[in-house]
């Protein structure tokens, strides 16, 4: 008896999915007909449209890479794994456009093959790495102690990087940010 229910609740699921199948497919063909563009340009648009206001966010396991330095492994990911644009890439991080291709042409003459995310994983926001007055080591060593409340041995094994580096990155950022903090403020 329990196998009916269980296929009526399959059998309305289908219908329901068929349904908004047959509804986005019209509004795909209206589109491409309104437009004058193809069915494909019209999926590759809606593809392409980013929310503003949702975060980035790059997975953990790809900055484990230590043949790529954090920033190219973002730029690869965000490039390669995203379909972002190199403009695009640029305007999350704040860095210019040509920096951008230059990190992911380096990452890719590195590591040709593409990110293979494996879980568990912690899910870092890209915008992060925004900030210009830290490197890109300093900023995760920072963000993950100081937001996340990670210890140092947690975001050494987090990012396959030697304790001592993560905390020579923390407090190098630390003494940037408090360095800048106190600009102008002695007069």
């Amino acid at each position: 008896m329990k196998g009916n229910g269980s296929g009526k609740k399959e059998t309305s699921l289908n219908d329901r999915l068929n349904s908004e199948l047959l509804a986005f497919h019209t509004l795909v063909h209206t589109l491409s007909e309104k437009h004058n563009i193809s069915f494909q340009q019209v999926l590759e648009s809606i593809g392409k449209v980013r929310d503003k206001d949702k975060d980035v966010l790059v997975a953990s396991y790809v900055l484990r890479d230590r043949k790529l330095g954090i920033l190219q492994a973002v730029v690869k990911y965000l490039k390669e794994e995203l379909n972002f644009s190199y403009h695009e890439i640029a305007a999350i991080l704040n860095r210019d456009d040509r920096a951008i291709w230059s990190s992911h042409n380096h990452a890719r003459k590195k590591s040709q093959e593409r990110f293979v995310v494996k879980e568990p994983n912690y899910w870092i926001p890209v915008g992060i790495f925004a900030d210009p007055r830290l490197g890109p080591l300093e900023t995760l060593a920072f963000y993950l102690r100081e937001k996340e409340n990670y210890g140092f041995t947690e975001i050494g094994n987090l990012l396959n990087r030697d304790v001592k580096t993560i905390w020579t990155s923390y407090y190098n950022a630390r003494e940037k940010l408090r360095g800048n903090d106190n600009n102008g403020k002695g007069n």
